[in-house]
Formats: structure tokens, C-alpha cells, sequence
């Protein structure tokens, strides 16, 4: 299913503030926020994003920066929260400091971001901070029902930062924090993402991953930045800098620290730098520029200059210039007029004489009059350039942007087509009617377009989009399915199911392709079971089933026999016949199958980790270490994944926390997807 809360968190994070334009009504809120909803041509818009068709500018009420409601509807940032009550909507605020409303809830239900949380109770749900929350029955984590099966409900606290605690356990993610002792478990900051956490053991950094060899007693966290310092080493997360000084440690930025005598990048060390002249270049673009009295430095590398160093002023992340040239990521740009040079855009960059596109210089272009569209689109007096190649037929002086993907002059319309790089211009689309629409289609007086293909026999007119998660449309005699035309749909039954399924009263379509021998009657979709201990994937399959098929990801899983199959983790499912991985059948016997955790499963003969053969792995002494670390051990071997983690000893082996473990000989840090030894 389609989660809402993902687009809403891009745009949460990437339009902080909202700049209100001229000629826009802004609707004004309740809040001390300024409202980033507002009225455009008639439409409703969040920011530059358009909302719901629905959308009712005459009741619309701002609640805050982010939610607005209407007579019909609640919406969080573009998006409706399906089947939210506006009368009795309310947002619920987290208990510890500024953090944002993500909690939410009418009369009937409870709300994570636009999601409905299944069997929540309003009457006493209560937030414990950002991602948590609780009521009588349950405990959540962002929406979704904790997951470790012991959780205790009444001592369950959010501890903020993604941290959670019960009497028993410490949390982090939804995961048991192994070895941290509840009782004297404290977060640093809870407001803070990067915070360090410690109990009376060890130190965690903000991944919950311990720092080694550090003094509980003495670690002492820098507010709102990755380090940290006991009384003799100084950490960046669970790094130690290298012979770092921390009675003479001094904080420049998030990026830059130095103790008088070394100057440090984050965790490494800035070799030769002058600790007494260095600083850090205070524009807008120079978190990682900075310079001493010999060198310009870019993170923890000399940037190579030809002239003065007190002249360097990075113009952005790509540009670069000093008294006696222009740089382009540290190469000079040749022939530059250095006095008139500046950057319009991102790689775009000009002088008095030329444009330059990533430090390249554009021949034939004018300057004065260069312009950017977008960031691929630019035009000057004579010509309209993509990807800063010429575009033919196009008239610069007419021409504009509808939307995000289409451009047009007073003759021609054209798609950008941005998976391929590519311009298409629309065969007999009509300029002046041309019209943007929803879900890629868009249309004029004549035709109906989805992205740059016309629609088959399609009626505009009578064109609507169908409200759904997919890109469904119809007119009065077809359906279809983005630019194909579904022939053998109903029009008077069809119905959407989700993003990619439908039905009529016929049959079950996926992504508009009929399945053939498909049942919309008993068609459902099917739960995932629990299991103790599931990681947090960010992308779980999704199952369904009718009487005679049984679906994956939108896709038929072929000889699965309908009627018996079950799911029986979030990768494995069996039916009478088989077990599968992933909708993928395993050399597995489904009368001895054993499922040892979400990931592992085994029968008399074999172990698999996912749809891969443990060779070596014993299935009578098989046990599973940790479900979310990948590892399980025999009464010989450690395993991670599907290989064998040399040198661990099975007997000693455990775990301390997800990035680390330990054995009688050696500890084991988990860096870039790999365990590694460390004496």
C-alpha cells in the first residue's frame, strides 16, 4: 500500500518555511505559523503543490503550518487523511520539547501523519514523544504496533530521540537495545537526533550502537552536535579521534573541532593543518571550506588554489574563486573573466562573455540574456536549450512551463521526459487549450494525454480521473490504466483496490492488465503474521489471493496453490505443496519446515537466510542470535547472513547491541555492512 506519510515527510524537511508570492491568497491560520496554504487560478494548493480536487477553499481551515481541513476533509501537507472526521479532528502534541505533530486524532480513530492506525483507541491513546505512542491495549511506534512481543504498556515511556523504555528493556527503533539497563538509561537530549544515550555501563551513540573503550563516568556529550568526550579520548558518533586532547577541545562546527594542535574533519584528522590560523569560511557554502594561513581545505583534503588564500570565497558547492581564478570542484576554469564571473544556478555559471554549464564553456550562447527554467531547461534571446543542448522549433520568447513536466510556445507542446533525458514533443496537442491535469494525464480541446501519449479513443469531454491511488481514468465508454486503454473493462463496475489492483465485475486487474481466471469475488488482501523480533523494513511484499490465485507485489506467484496458502513470516509463505521465499519456491520440505525467525527458517536437512542456502549451517543445533543483525549460530559456527563469520566462537558469542557483539576473543563492530574484528 501506498504510504502518504513518505511524500509529507520529503516535503516536511525540504520547505521549513513557506514564502508567501504575489498574487497568491493566503489563507490565514489559527496558529502563529505563516500559512503555506493558498488559492491559485481557482485550485488549492499546499506551497507549490496542488491539493485534492476536493479540496473546498471556502470552508478550508488552517489548523497549522502543515494540516488544514475543510467541510469534507482533514489534510496533512498535500495529502487527505482517509476518512478523518474534520469536526473532531484534533492534532496531538508530543510532550518533550519543539518536536513535530505526527500524532493525530478524531472521535472514531487515531492518526500517524496520514495513516490510520489499525484498532487504535481514541479515548485513550496518549503521545509519549515524536514516534511513540500508547493506549490501553498497545504500544506504537510511528503508526505501526510495537512489535516486541513483552512489551509492558503501563511503564512503556518515550524517551525521544527514537528511544524507548519498559522495565525491563531499553528500545531503540523498536528494537531491544541489548544489555543497556532500563533503570539507568538516560537520554543526553531527546530533542536532538544525533544525541549520545548511557547507562551505568556504557555510552550509545545515536544509532544505539556502543562506543568502545570509553568512561561512562566521565563521557560528557557537546549539545546539538556528534561529539563527545570522556576524560581522555574525544569522539565524533562512535569514532575517537586519533591523539585529540579533550581538555583543549574546541567545537568550530558541526564538521570541524581542533584541541590547539590538531585540526579534525568529523572523525578525521586535517594532516598539516594550522590549529592557531585555521577557521572555517562563514558563507552560506562553506560547512566543509575552510582555510589556515598556508591552505583552503575541503573537508579534511587540501583544495588546490592558485592565489591568495585570504581571497578563496566559495560561490557554491561547485564554484569556486579567488584573486587569480575560477574553480569548478578544483580544476581551473580556463579563459574566465574573473571580475564579471558569477553563478546563476547550481552548475549553471556565467561572465561578461560566455556561460558555463559544470565548469564547461557553452559556445553560441548569449549571457546577457541566459536564463534558467528549470534545472535542466534554460533559454537565452535565440534559442531554448535542454541539458544545454539546442532545441529545435521552440520560440524562447513565448515560451512557458505547465506544471512540472510539460512546456509549451504558442505552437507546440512538449513532455519532459526525465527517465530518459529527453524532450517529446506531443503530436497535434493543441497550445492555447492545453490543460495539466492529475496522476500524468492532461488534456486540450480535442484529446486526452497521459505523460506524452495520447489516450486511444478517449473522449474528452466526458474524461475524469478515477480517485485512487493509481492511474486509473475514464470516459463514458472506456477505462484506462495511465496511456493504455484497458478493453475488456466494465465500465459501470470498475472499482480501484489500491495503487495497482482493480476489478470489475469480471475480473482482477493489476496495473491495468486483466488477469486471466482471476476471482473479484473472494479477492482480499492478506495480513502479515507476527513475529518477535521483525526488523523495520522499509519495504515489506505485499500478498493477495482470490480462489484461484494467489499475488506478490502485484505479480502472480506461479503453482501456489490458492487454498492452503498462508503466510507465515513477512518473507516466508507455504502452501500444502511448498515454502516460499519471497513468492520464490525453496528446496524445502513444507511437512518439516521449522520457522526460526523472520528471516530464517530451516527443515531436517537444510537452513536458509532469506532464499539462500546456509551450506554449512547444522539444522539440529541451528539458533537465531539476532533477526535484525542477520546472525544465527550452530554448536560449531557464527553465522552472518548466509556466511560464516570467521574466527567467532559459537559457545561465547552474543550480542551487545546491533552494532556490536562479542566472543571469549575478540569484539565484533559492525562498519559499512560488514562485522568487524576488533581486538
Amino acid at each position: 500500500m501506498i504510504d502518504h506519510g513518505e511524500t509529507n515527510r520529503k516535503l516536511w524537511h525540504t520547505n521549513q518555511q513557506h514564502k508567501q508570492k504575489n498574487g497568491l491568497d493566503i489563507l490565514s491560520s489559527t496558529t502563529n505559523h505563516a500559512s503555506s496554504y493558498h488559492l491559485k487560478d481557482g485550485r488549492v494548493y499546499f506551497q507549490d503543490h496542488l491539493l485534492d480536487e476536493s479540496a473546498d477553499w471556502n470552508s478550508l481551515v488552517v489548523i497549522d503550518e502543515y494540516h488544514a481541513k475543510d467541510k469534507e476533509h482533514v489534510y496533512s501537507f498535500t495529502s487527505i487523511i482517509p476518512n478523518a472526521d474534520p469536526t473532531t479532528f484534533q492534532l496531538l502534541t508530543a510532550p518533550m520539547g519543539e518536536l513535530v505533530n505526527r500524532y493525530s486524532k478524531d472521535k472514531h480513530s487515531v492518526f500517524f501523519e496520514c495513516n490510520k492506525i489499525t484498532d487504535a483507541d481514541p479515548q485513550t491513546f496518549e503521545v509519549l514523544d515524536e514516534f511513540h505512542g500508547k493506549d490501553k491495549n498497545s504500544v506504537y511506534l510511528c503508526g505501526s504496533i510495537f512489535e516486541y512481543v513483552d512489551v509492558d504498556i503501563k511503564n512503556f515511556k518515550g524517551l525521544g530521540a527514537s528511544y524507548s523504555k519498559d522495565k525491563s528493556h531499553v528500545y531503540y527503533y523498536g528494537k531491544v537495545l541489548k544489555h543497556a539497563d532500563p533503570k539507568t538509561f538516560i537520554v543526553f537530549d531527546p530533542n536532538y537526533w544525533g544525541t549520545y544515550s548511557k547507562d551505568k555501563y556504557t555510552v550509545f551513540s545515536h544509532s544505539g550502537r556502543a562506543l568502545t573503550d570509553v568512561d561512562v563516568e566521565s563521557f560528557t556529550p557537546v549539545k546539538g552536535k556528534l561529539y563527545g568526550y570522556d576524560k581522555d579520548k574525544v569522539y565524533n558518533d562512535t569514532h575517537i579521534l586519533s591523539h585529540a586532547v579533550p581538555e583543549s577541545l574546541t567545537i568550530i562546527n558541526d564538521y570541524f573541532v581542533h584541541d590547539g594542535t590538531r585540526v579534525y574533519c568529523q572523525d578525521k584528522e586535517i594532516v598539516g593543518a594550522d590549529a592557531d590560523s585555521f577557521s572555517v569560511l562563514t558563507n552560506a557554502y562553506g560547512n566543509y571550506f575552510s582555510k589556515d594561513k598556508n591552505h583552503i581545505y575541503f573537508k579534511e583534503k587540501i583544495y588546490p588554489t592558485l592565489g591568495c588564500v585570504d581571497s578563496f570565497n566559495p560561490l557554491n558547492f561547485e564554484y569556486c574563486k579567488d584573486d587569480t581564478a575560477v574553480y569548478y570542484e578544483g580544476d581551473v576554469i580556463e579563459d574566465v573573466d574573473l571580475q564579471t564571473f558569477s553563478v546563476i544556478f547550481s552548475d549553471y555559471a556565467r561572465d561578461s562573455n560566455s556561460v558555463y554549464y559544470a565548469g564547461e564553456k557553452q559556445l553560441n550562447i548569449d549571457p546577457n540574456s541566459f536564463e534558467i527554467f528549470s534545472e535542466l531547461l534554460s533559454v537565452d534571446k535565440n534559442n531554448v536549450y535542454y541539458m544545454m543542448e539546442k532545441v529545435e522549433n521552440l520560440d524562447p520568447n513565448t515560451l512557458e512551463q505547465i506544471g512540472g513536466k510539460y512546456i509549451k510556445d504558442t505552437k507546440y507542446v512538449v513532455y519532459i521526459d526525465e527517465r530518459f533525458g529527453e524532450l517529446d514533443f506531443i503530436d497535434g496537442a493543441d497550445s492555447t487549450s492545453f490543460t495539466i491535469l492529475d496522476k500524468g494525464y492532461a488534456k486540450d480541446d480535442h484529446n486526452v494525454y497521459h505523460c506524452a501519449s495520447r489516450l486511444p479513443l478517449c473522449e474528452s469531454e466526458s474524461f475524469e480521473i478515477i480517485k485512487s491511488q493509481g492511474a486509473y481514468a475514464k470516459d463514458r465508454s472506456h477505462i484506462y490504466y495511465a496511456d493504455s486503454l484497458i478493453k475488456s473493462a466494465d465500465v459501470d463496475t470498475f472499482e480501484c483496490i489500491d495503487y495497482q489492483f482493480s476489478k470489475d465485475k469480471n475480473s482482477i486487474y493489476i496495473f491495468g492488465k486483466q488477469i486471466e481466471n482471476s476471482d473479484p469475488e473472494t479477492f482480499h488482501f492478506m495480513d502479515l503474521p507476527y513475529v518477535e523480533n521483525r526488523p523495520n523494513y522499509a519495504m515489506k511484499p505485499e500478498f493477495a489471493k482470490d480462489k484461484n490465485n494467489v499475488y506478490i507485489n502485484g505479480c502472480i506467484i506461479e503453482g501456489a496453490h490458492a487454498e492452503s496458502f498462508e503466510l507465515i513470516s513477512t518473507w516466508y509463505s507455504k502452501d500444502k505443496n511448498r515454502i516460499y521465499c519471497d513468492g520464490v519456491a525453496l528446496a524445502l520440505n513444507p511437512n518439516q519446515a521449522v520457522l526460526l525467525s523472520d528471516l530464517y527458517i530451516r527443515d531436517e536437512i537444510t537452513v536458509f537466510y532469506s532464499s539462500h542456502v546456509i551450506e554449512q549451517a547444522d539444522p539440529q543445533s541451528v539458533v537465531v542470535i539476532s533477526n535484525s543483525c542477520h546472525l544465527i549460530k550452530d554448536s560449531k559456527n557464527v553465522y552472518f547472513r548466509q556466511n560464516i563469520l570467521e574466527g567467532a566462537d559459537s559457545e561465547s558469542f552474543y550480542i551487545i547491541n546491533d552494532g556490536h557483539c562479542r566472543d571469549k576473543n575478540y569484539d565484533y563492530i559492525m562498519q559499512q555492512g560488514k562485522w568487524i574484528v576488533s581486538n
